[in-house]
């Protein structure tokens, strides 16, 4: 009994050392991270296998939703023609991975491993986020970046969107800290801490996203946190602050600018019948466009996973079948669409409309998972957050991470053993 004990104690410890250093290390680091992540979470089921909890996890309705959702994946892989093999092994690589966000959901049940993994993710982003401000002043060997000076794009890891999207994470969690925290030295930490981030998004980084999502996270935020009727003048309030904070930064407001006139030109060759010029915002425009026609010829049951390249290069100009538009529309929802017909659409609002309704019932600990759930909610209007390497590996870490501390009939332990 001795030795079993031991075992199993060992077993647990392990896997709380390798998820705790895996949200520490993804944002640097994202293979290694998801890496020890996964062997984690393995661990964490075989020393759970014969729990009684772990039958509770099954009932639990984001796990069924994220099972259904995989289910319909597995009956839309259809052999396609041409290069179709590789888009249908490249989506199967991304969709396999929901099973460990199931897992997470489980795992996160214990007390001290969600506690030591938000810690460990909130070290690891400030550790960015401090680099992006050193970036300034001098060339840090382990940057992105290498133009020094206020104003310039101070990417440290990975590329500037994802980047933002862990920073406007980190900024909810410091702000949700300062609220919670009781010690005079902790609301000072944590309110620079929040400040640090919002500065480095708006004046560190050459991300619109990231404008747009920091926008969203704190007015979501606040819309949780204000019981108040005047809780609209506060959004109000929020979004002009923002906005004077972006006409502030000359490159922030000159990125604005552009996207604006990328936007109208965009519109503009459209109604002429002609391809618009490949920028930016032009580009989705007209990747939107022609997603939206894809998606009418099979509207109800899509194409399957893995043809949007096949049907996107069919229907659009070779100029167009390139590295930047061949993959996904970037729009989620439009890939989802295409891919997995209506009922896939419905799928994944239903998984966002269950989050942020845990999350707003929630006036505790809701406020961070009501956060990142408007972030992933607007950021699928503008890119392919779980398409995209980096940002889906984000959303299926960080979405279990803050369900946990919402999740409803939550069952906490500190260990599994008795």
């Amino acid at each position: 009994m001795r030795i079993r004990n031991f075992t199993l104690k060992s077993i647990e410890n392990t896997y709380l050392i390798l998820i705790t250093l895996g949200y520490f290390l993804f944002p640097w680091k994202l293979n290694q991270g998801i890496a020890l992540i996964g062997m984690g979470l393995l661990l964490w089921l075989i020393n759970n296998f014969k729990n009684p909890d772990l039958k509770s996890l099954i009932k639990d309705p984001l796990v069924i939703l994220i099972l259904l959702f995989l289910s319909l994946c597995i009956l839309h892989i259809k052999e396609i023609p041409g290069n179709g093999a590789t888009s249908v092994a490249d989506s199967i690589s991304r969709y396999y991975k929901y099973f460990f966000s199931v897992l997470a959901v489980g795992a996160m049940t214990d007390t001290r491993l969600r506690n030591y993994s938000v810690r460990a993710y909130f070290i690891s982003v400030l550790l960015i986020i401090v680099s992006m401000h050193l970036n300034i002043f001098w060339n840090l060997p382990w940057s992105n970046t290498t133009t020094k000076g206020w104003g310039n794009d101070q990417t440290v890891v990975g590329d500037y969107i994802t980047q933002n999207l862990f920073t406007c994470l980190f900024v909810i969690l410091a702000i949700d800290s300062f609220i919670k925290s009781t010690k005079q030295h902790q609301k000072i930490f944590f309110i620079i801490a929040a400040l640090l981030g919002t500065h480095a998004i708006l004046f560190l980084s050459i991300g619109r996203t990231g404008y747009v999502l920091l926008t969203v996270s704190l007015g979501a935020y606040a819309l949780w946190a204000i019981q108040s009727k005047l809780k609209w003048l506060v959004l109000i309030g929020l979004a002009g602050v923002v906005s004077l904070a972006i006409y502030s930064s000359d490159h922030a407001s000159q990125r604005v600018r552009l996207a604006m006139t990328e936007a109208t030109n965009a519109v503009d060759s459209i109604k002429n019948d002609k391809v618009p010029d490949l920028t930016s915002i032009g580009a989705r425009i007209y990747m939107w466009d022609q997603s939206l026609n894809i998606v009418s010829q099979r509207p109800i049951f899509g194409w399957g996973i893995g043809s949007y390249p096949q049907r996107w290069c069919t229907t659009v100009p070779e100029v167009w079948c390139n590295e930047s538009a061949k993959y996904h529309p970037h729009n989620q929802y439009l890939m989802f669409w295409i891919e997995l017909g209506f009922p896939g659409v419905i799928l994944y609002l239903a998984i966002m409309f269950y989050l942020s309704r845990t999350g707003m019932k929630d006036k505790k600990h809701g406020g961070a998972l009501v956060s990142l759930v408007a972030i992933l909610f607007i950021d699928s209007f503008i890119n392919s957050p779980l398409y995209v390497r980096r940002e889906y590996q984000f959303f299926l870490l960080c979405i279990p991470l803050m369900y946990s501390f919402a999740m409803p009939k939550l069952i906490t332990k500190k260990s599994t053993i008795s």
